[in-house]
């Protein structure tokens, strides 16, 4: 899902061939939700990964740029390469990274 948020605050109408494409891993909450914020308000156009569709759909509505939803499991191979690609597929290729995502560690 593309959404172009809200169009208030920050440099959201930053002409697109000015803006970068960014890919948040983690973007649901906490960092990776302030890294993506910061991202946007800079006028990129950013890529929200995290496993909750809910949390990122709360952050896509709230951010001033245009946003692509991608809920994934960042722990699995596949579902990576195919976020990836949706994101390539939808704005070309991915010109800066943040990975913010963690595991909890298991039990012994």
């Amino acid at each position: 899902m593309v959404s172009t948020g809200s169009t208030t605050g920050g440099r959201a109408g930053m002409d697109r061939e000015m803006s970068r494409v960014a890919l948040v891993t983690g973007a649901g909450k906490g960092i990776g939700a302030a890294c993506a914020r910061a991202l946007s308000d800079a006028g990129h156009r950013v890529a929200l990964l995290a496993r909750s569709r809910e949390d990122l759909d709360a952050l896509a509505q709230d951010l001033p740029g245009e946003t692509l939803v991608v809920p994934t499991d960042v722990t699995d191979p596949a579902a990576l390469d195919a976020a990836f690609a949706q994101v390539e597929d939808t704005w070309g290729p991915v010109e800066i990274l943040v990975v913010d995502s963690a595991e909890r560690p298991t039990e012994n």
